[in-house]
């Protein structure tokens, strides 16, 4: 690990861990393509849930994975392996060559490096529970491992916004204290709002889920449909595994080259639209962690309520990013 607690690479330094969006980083606008996409999304969430029913809760299998210098035989295996490329590139070429007394451990290895990823179909009304991404089978070993940047797609217009708050956990992994280190206060909220083909990503450390109480209101029901991509450097997680044949099987989008004409790899990636707390308003969020209930406590602004932050042309924001010295709390 280095000195900010990750897995040591000297790419470390060069990457970008700041809540950024690529608005339309999928471009396929054919809706054959894009029902594809769903249901192929659908057999991997089936595949996931399936292998975690069969085994213990942290089982091998329970993600996906594929190689920094794999080759890609579906579709999501070429759309992981894109969003590993960009998310990496830049700091990759910077410290291509150099030698900056790093030692042999810290270099970049290829071989160790990669993209995690899966899937989550689920009812629009329903919503993802706050949790940190991370190596949990480590946990046995007393160490929180997280990848250095997670990523989420989208695939649906519709559902609970991704809410990414600044606490990470501590390096080591406590159990019998609950992992008290990683409580304390908020001082970032980023917070992404489904959109069809857009991307976002963030510092792979912080505490993030997807609840419904900031979710649009929609008339009909639908699925919220997102393909999630955690980049790995120097570290493949013991509960990721690359597709089995028979998984393999259920993908219906094998052209791999097609598939990476959908990235739209000149497709700007900014930051969260910075936004202010205006009239406070309270949100409370129950969750479990290290099988000890946590509460997050979070003030934003009373427009979080009913989905009514609008741009200066009156439309609404498709990301908001609060700062406050104490945004909230997590107990």
């Amino acid at each position: 690990m280095d000195e900010r607690g990750r897995v040591a690479c000297d790419a470390n330094p060069r990457l970008r861990y700041e809540a950024t969006t690529r608005e339309r980083f999928i471009k396929a606008d054919e809706e054959e393509t894009r029902r594809g996409i769903v249901r192929d999304c659908e057999a991997a969430h089936t595949a996931k849930t399936t292998k975690k029913k069969k085994n213990s809760a942290y089982s091998s299998g329970s993600t996906f994975w594929i190689g920094a210098e794999g080759t890609p035989r579906c579709a999501l295996e070429a759309l992981a392996l894109e969003t590993f490329r960009l998310a990496t590139e830049e700091a990759l070429a910077a410290t291509s060559g150099e030698d900056e007394g790093a030692g042999e451990a810290a270099r970049y290895d290829p071989t160790r490096s990669g993209a995690e990823w899966w899937t989550q179909v689920i009812d629009d009304r329903d919503e993802i529970g706050w949790h940190w991404d991370k190596d949990y089978a480590l946990e046995q070993s007393g160490v929180n491992v997280h990848p250095q940047l997670g990523t989420v797609t989208y695939f649906c217009d519709r559902g609970a916004p991704t809410v990414i708050v600044d606490r990470p956990t501590h390096v080591q992994y406590d159990e019998e204290s609950g992992d008290v280190g990683s409580l304390g206060t908020v001082s970032e909220c980023a917070v992404s709002w489904p959109r069809w083909g857009k991307q976002i990503t963030f510092d792979g450390k912080f505490l993030h889920g997807a609840p419904l109480a900031f979710a649009a209101r929609e008339r009909e029901s639908g699925k919220r449909v997102t393909f999630l991509v955690n980049i790995w450097l120097n570290h493949k997680p013991v509960t990721a595994d690359p597709l089995t044949d028979e998984e393999l099987e259920s993908m219906t989008l094998r052209d791999v080259t097609e598939a990476s004409s959908w990235v739209d790899a000149d497709c700007a990636r900014r930051r969260f639209e910075e936004r202010s707390v205006g009239v406070p308003v309270g949100f409370k969020f129950d969750f479990t962690y290290s099988e000890r209930p946590r509460t997050i406590l979070l003030n934003l602004d009373s427009s979080m309520q009913d989905f009514k932050i609008l741009d200066d042309d009156g439309r609404r924001v498709s990301t908001a990013r609060f700062t406050a010295c104490c945004l909230g709390e997590l107990t």
